[in-house]
């Protein structure tokens, strides 16, 4: 835990507030949520202020769900509301569930629409990579920073006790496409660092969280129920997993020049005591 100045959780209310925000880890295997933490108030320019952002582990960094989760509830519709009481599956708190990814979704990352969301994620790290550089350009120049744009520093005063620990990482890709074109750059002035800022924001904070929370809960689910027993698609004919070179990577031909590759390891983690 953390503790900054001008920040506190009001005692004796639980954590509550609308979600913002999916959090996945592109190499271990831990999901989380964002909300709008009402319990937490904060002091800002002489007045009291509740919500902040705070992040909730689902699953851990081994990929076992929290003890904490047992379900979710939410506004639901009548249709989602009939749908799920003629299954049977509502509780007292809600919808329950026995695990937070299933275990037929191992076979996506065969499918079509996971190579995609894998090239959407190449592409947006791409363009990203582009408007940063942008940004730093036109720092470079002298052009005037809006003051708005820039982060309000948070002064950390306390921590609590932490200890190391090593996690596994699994990570999957997608090979042997590249990108052609060329990004337009934005006007010296401003204008254009606003511009170039608002991607920024846009591509690191809303699409690229979308996106790679599903890949992750494909490679997720593979990585639990089909890794070591080696499961393959049925669509998918006479592929077999290669080992590149004695390396600890794996890769599978999808199709001409196009390849689907997986890496294990090991990660070192700070997790509180």
């Amino acid at each position: 835990w953390k503790m900054h100045a001008g920040e506190q959780h009001v005692g004796g209310t639980k954590r509550h507030g609308r979600v913002v925000g999916l959090i996945s880890h592109r190499n271990h295997l831990s999901f989380s949520l964002t909300i709008d933490d009402q319990s937490i108030a904060m002091y800002k320019e002489n007045a009291v202020v509740t919500g902040a952002p705070r992040s909730y582990m689902i699953a851990d960094y081994n990929g076992d769900w929290h003890a904490g989760w047992h379900g979710f509830m939410w506004d639901m519709s009548p249709d989602e509301e009939a749908y799920f009481t003629r299954r049977k599956l509502l509780t007292e708190d809600g919808v329950a569930y026995e695990d937070y990814i299933h275990h037929n979704r191992r076979q996506s990352v065969y499918g079509a629409p996971y190579v995609l969301l894998k090239l959407l994620l190449q592409r947006i790290e791409d363009e990203l990579t582009f408007y940063k550089r942008e940004c730093r350009r036109l720092e470079r120049l002298g052009v005037e920073i809006p003051p708005q744009l820039i982060a309000e520093d948070r002064i950390l005063i306390a921590n609590g006790a932490s200890r190391s620990i090593q996690v596994p990482t699994f990570r999957m890709d997608v090979s042997g496409l590249e990108f052609i074109g060329e990004y337009v750059p934005v006007t010296i002035d401003t204008t254009g660092y606003v511009l170039a800022h608002r991607m920024v924001c846009f591509l690191s904070d809303e699409l690229r969280p979308i996106v790679q929370f599903m890949a992750r809960a494909d490679e997720v689910a593979f990585y639990r129920f089909g890794l070591k027993q080696g499961f393959v698609a049925h669509w998918v004919h006479d592929a077999l997993w290669c080992n590149a070179s004695g390396s600890a990577q794996f890769f599978l031909e999808l199709a001409d020049g196009l390849l689907l590759s997986y890496h294990q390891g090991v990660l070192e983690k700070q997790v509180a005591v």
